[in-house]
């Protein structure tokens, strides 16, 4: 099996603060399917030129994970037209339905304290003024991609053996993580339950927290370091960084990297 990171810089400039970001798709090529989770934000073709950089093409992938329907996860699903897109049907109605509350109501400052109670109120006026450009602009139901081509994790879908799904609720209700084991290297997809390396190993805060329930994000983070304990070459795939080792912390040295 061969792991591929894919790292898009990400820039909103149709707000009061300036956003930069780098955000996250991990490819796993097995002998017989092409798998992407996350596909990136919509805007731009980055995506699709770092795939083409190693060979990949969108029309190539069987399968699309999403951790969770927020528009920097699954803004690039549409581009995989042949991929069934896994995703939770309970995580998109909630974030549909939070969306739409958040543009209609006149009080953004509650609404936005409410969800996520544990935000720094210094980063609660950058938030709305991210989330309020992005919600109204790239919340799409397009962009999840062809109707006919969702599958939703509440019917237990038939995936291929070597990935399981569990759920790491906390950064949204719904939010889900990937588990692949093989026979030297266990690979965990985590979304925004691990943003990047330097959050895990607590080195750093300087990403905007937005857990909507912080208790359930810990024991969310918690799960996903016994599943790493248990393996002998534990890999974490976070959702804004590189790939790291959970043993050691390091980044991963090759690009894509040869797992057995």
């Amino acid at each position: 099996m061969r792991l591929y990171s894919l790292l898009v810089p990400v820039a909103v400039s149709q707000t009061k603060y300036r956003f930069k970001f780098l955000s996250a798709a991990t490819v796993l090529e097995s002998a017989s399917e092409l798998v992407i989770f996350d596909t990136g934000f919509p805007d731009g073709e980055e995506l699709v030129k770092k795939l083409h950089g190693f060979g990949l093409h969108p029309d190539d992938f069987g399968w699309v994970f999403n951790t969770h329907v927020h528009i920097d996860h699954f803004g690039g699903n549409h581009r995989f037209k042949n991929a069934k897109k896994v995703l939770s049907r309970r995580d998109y109605l909630f974030q549909k339905r939070w969306s739409d509350a958040l543009l209609k109501t006149r009080n953004k400052l509650s609404y936005i304290e409410r969800s996520f109670p544990h935000l720094p109120k210094r980063d609660v006026e950058k938030l709305i003024d991210f989330l309020v450009v992005v919600q109204k602009s790239h919340f799409r139901e397009r962009y999840l991609g062809d109707p006919d081509t969702l599958v939703w994790v509440e019917d237990k879908p038939e995936i291929p053996d070597w990935i399981r799904i569990f759920h790491t609720p906390g950064h949204t209700p719904y939010h889900l993580s990937f588990l692949v084991k093989g026979e030297e290297h266990r690979v965990i997809i985590t979304g925004d339950r691990v943003p990047n390396r330097g959050q895990f190993f607590e080195e750093q805060k300087n990403f905007i927290e937005v857990d909507m329930d912080r208790s359930k994000a810990e024991k969310s983070e918690r799960r996903i370091r016994r599943y790493a304990e248990e393996g002998k070459n534990s890999i974490i795939c976070p959702s804004h960084d590189r790939p790291f080792w959970f043993r050691g912390g390091g980044y991963l040295e090759t690009n894509p990297c040869e797992l057995i």
